[in-house]
């Protein structure tokens, strides 16, 4: 009789769903679906508070009956984040990306201390990021870009130990921090000791008193060799590379010149002003390639060596109507909206041709200027011996010249008007390593 009673009891529960009730991590997961206020493609619509666990709905993957990862990207969906998410402690990976969730992040989100990505980029989420993120210990992914969060990044970040930074690479500077408000903008990177690729191929500041003589009576000045030279074309590929082909976004860095390309303390290049690009994104404001359009490179503005050649490099100055850093921007991106990856080949290209010539971007030709891009095919179509074309501290380089002429038709390749018949930056790196490696 008490078995009996006992098996009825146990029907009755099971017919009345107290076996089969929603857990409390089921639960958090429909305060989110509350919280939303459109959802145009249905993507939680099997979320129901009959089911005895959430394992089985979109966007949801459980481990061993747990919540670990909730993933709802592009998926226009609209509303605010839920406090109650932070209540799920076994989540890991919360991916929210490319949605209209506006409102501020909640301060109990950081709750969920088990949190190894947070992606929430491409909504409409503003006020600050609170000082509890440096709860985060297990944090690897951080992002929280194109929205409209302001304030300066919380020291307590710091805490996460396991945060890997932005596109971390030998051959990219690290972005390690930033402070994005309307009225100022700095970027924290790390010092970078020998300054840039221009410098170095080029004559430092000079003395107007020595201008006559093009040399500087006061400033030191070491010519690259070819075999730094290789080492640096090598290195600003595989940056280039990594950003194209490696890096979770398939980057297009837009505004590569030599400026942009800082030399480490054994001249390992490292290719810099690429967080700016994510920053000017994050404030909604255009792409870093129009202001470098309109600005004149005036780190540049200086006179070059002279070289043993009939045409001659001058400087541009802010009269000039042909400005250096234009010259490194391939034809189509000052007309096509869409970046293309393309745009940095031909970049690459440019600084390729600018370090085997020593000459600047822009080249005096008699009495009229011409791009170096120009330049060069003129001097092929007239058929120039090498040594017209060579930067003159390369003569004694001279048995290298078989790498020389390699890196020359790489070049081509790379400035080719069509984009689409330049190759792309993984070829071009295979291409430099079936070069021979030059001693240092």
């Amino acid at each position: 009789m008490v078995s009996l009673v006992l098996f009825v009891l146990l029907m009755l529960c099971t017919s009345h769903g107290l076996v089969s009730s929603l857990n409390s991590e089921g639960y958090a997961l429909l305060s989110f679906k509350q919280a939303i206020t459109q959802d145009p493609e249905g993507s939680l619509s099997n979320w129901n508070s009959s089911d005895e666990n959430p394992c089985a709905w979109n966007g949801v993957t459980c481990k061993e009956l747990r919540v670990v990862s909730l993933s709802i990207p592009k998926k226009k969906l609209a509303g605010f984040l839920p406090s109650a998410l932070g209540s799920i402690s076994g989540l890991r990976h919360l991916n929210l990306r490319n949605n209209k969730l506006n409102g501020s992040l909640p301060v109990e989100l950081f709750d969920a201390q088990g949190l190894q990505s947070l992606v929430l980029y491409g909504n409409s989420l503003s006020g600050s990021v609170s000082n509890e993120v440096g709860k985060l210990k297990y944090l690897q992914t951080l992002d929280f870009s194109q929205n409209f969060l302001n304030g300066s990044i919380r020291a307590s970040i710091l805490q996460c130990k396991r945060l890997r930074a932005l596109d971390k690479h030998p051959n990219i500077v690290t972005l390690k921090a930033y402070y994005w408000s309307v009225d100022e903008k700095l970027l924290i990177y790390d010092y970078i000791s020998n300054g840039n690729l221009s410098t170095a191929l080029h004559y430092p500041i000079i003395p107007l008193s020595d201008l006559s003589c093009g040399r500087s009576g006061t400033e030191s000045f070491t010519p690259l060799s070819w075999s730094v030279r290789l080492k640096i074309i090598k290195g600003i590929a595989k940056g280039l590379v990594y950003l194209h082909v490696f890096s979770p976004k398939k980057y297009v860095h837009g505004d590569l010149k030599p400026n942009n390309i800082l030399l480490g303390q054994n001249m390992e290049p490292q290719i810099f002003d690429f967080g700016l690009g994510h920053l000017a994104n994050i404030a909604g404001g255009s792409p870093t390639l129009q202001s470098s359009r309109m600005a004149t490179d005036k780190s540049q503005d200086r006179p070059q060596k002279s070289a043993p050649s009939n045409a001659t490099t001058v400087a541009s100055s802010t009269t000039t109507t042909t400005n250096l850093g234009s010259c490194y921007i391939a034809p189509e991106a000052l007309k096509v909206v869409k970046p293309s990856q393309k745009w940095d080949v031909y970049s690459y290209g440019v600084i390729l041709l600018e370090m085997i010539t020593g000459r600047l971007s822009i080249v005096q030709v008699g009495s009229s200027k011409m791009d170096l891009v120009h330049w060069i095919q003129l001097c092929i179509e007239e058929k120039k011996p090498l040594s017209d074309v060579l930067d003159p501290y390369l003569v004694q380089d001279a048995e290298k010249d078989d790498e020389i002429i390699g890196v020359i038709k790489i070049a081509m390749a790379c400035i080719q008007t069509s984009p689409e018949k330049r190759p792309t930056m993984r070829h071009v790196g295979e291409a430099l390593d079936r070069l021979i490696i030059s001693d240092s």
